[in-house]
């Protein structure tokens, strides 16, 4: 190309010539650039047999869960075939659909029907999480009560994006009071984000219908679930959010979320609303807002009532510590709180 523009200086060449030769001149470069291979990846030689290419696991989970990259990126990449690539996928228990396939409403709220339900908010440029947290009910006050506790540490966002259920009218019209409308405020769309935690706790969940002791129906039953298992949901959220947050990002230069985050506040401050009088103008009434109406598709939790007195839920709470080791994620806990339960139960 440097040849083509000396030329033109001196010769009259057409513009739309210059404009395909430059054209092609950019379509070549992809090209080489594509055909490159940036890593080689080592060859180990058995006693029999073809070569066998190294490749490391931990490697290859990182370009797959981190980068998100398909099977043809990740062959050009190394430079293997992509059956090469699947095999190792096969041979280490990976799988790209696994973990990038876009769940539907009914995975994401596959705890609902055992009656718990996480709330969550992650910050679009950083990816730190605001708030993560569990409850038994899927008011929109119950949902805004977690949002607030993340505005207390982290500040008013500038927008806010979630899906489109009930729960979260509380949090669009607080964001509509305090950032106002017309601007984005809050944005309501598809769930789309694969929750694992929540998939870990509905494989506890069903393992304890399978073994025939939790009864769905049996308020008694859900309310020894919910006993036991909502602290401990509560506690490996709070591991997962401190590990989530500082955690290296690859794609980011190996930055933590939560630098990612203080960086971005440091070059684009946001404005601190007056809290106070934004909140009275609000006059949020929760107790009106909160239930949606006939037409919401969402599963309505009802609350599930202590069957104890005073007096045996004292001596629950002295006898049994749900939050203690477990090695079959509290199911043996489970066990014993139900035998109480029944035992103590008017």
């Amino acid at each position: 190309m440097a040849i083509v523009r000396s030329l033109s200086g001196q010769v009259d060449m057409p513009q739309d010539v210059i404009n395909a030769l430059t054209e092609l001149s950019r379509l070549v470069n992809i090209e080489d650039i594509s055909n490159q291979t940036p890593h080689q990846v080592p060859v180990m030689q058995g006693e029999m047999g073809r070569p066998k290419y190294v490749v490391c696991p931990q490697q290859l989970q990182g370009l797959i869960e981190d980068l998100s990259l398909p099977v043809s990126a990740i062959a050009k990449l190394l430079g293997v075939s992509e059956k090469t690539v699947k095999r190792r996928m096969h041979e280490n228990g990976l799988s790209i659909k696994q973990s990038f396939s876009t769940p539907t409403d009914d995975e994401l709220d596959n705890l609902v029907r055992y009656g718990l339900v996480i709330f969550g908010g992650i910050d679009g440029f950083s990816r730190k999480i605001m708030y993560l947290g569990a409850a038994t009910n899927n008011k929109a006050s119950t949902s805004l009560d977690f949002f607030l506790e993340g505005v207390q540490k982290y500040g008013f966002p500038l927008r806010v994006r979630a899906d489109q259920g009930m729960e979260n009218v509380g949090i669009a019209r607080c964001m509509f009071t305090i950032r106002g409308c017309g601007r984005g405020s809050f944005m309501s769309g598809k769930s789309v984000h694969n929750q694992r935690i929540e998939r870990l706790w509905r494989d506890v969940w069903m393992a304890v219908l399978d073994e025939g002791v939790l009864d769905l129906s049996d308020s008694i039953h859900m309310f020894c679930a919910q006993h036991v298992f909502l602290p401990r949901l509560q506690r490996d959220l709070n591991v997962f959010r401190m590990g989530w947050d500082n955690h290296p990002l690859r794609t980011e230069r190996n930055l933590s979320p939560h630098q990612l985050w203080t960086m971005g506040l440091l070059h684009n401050p946001i404005d601190v609303p007056d809290l106070a009088e934004e909140m009275e103008d609000a006059d949020l009434d929760f107790n009106t807002t909160s239930e949606p109406d006939e037409t919401s598709p969402r599963v309505i939790l009802p609350p599930v009532e202590s069957p104890l007195s005073e007096q045996d839920m004292a001596g629950l709470l002295a006898n049994i510590d749900v939050t203690r080791p477990s090695g079959s994620y509290g199911r043996d806990i489970y066990f014993a709180v139900l035998n109480h339960v029944l035992n103590h139960a008017s």
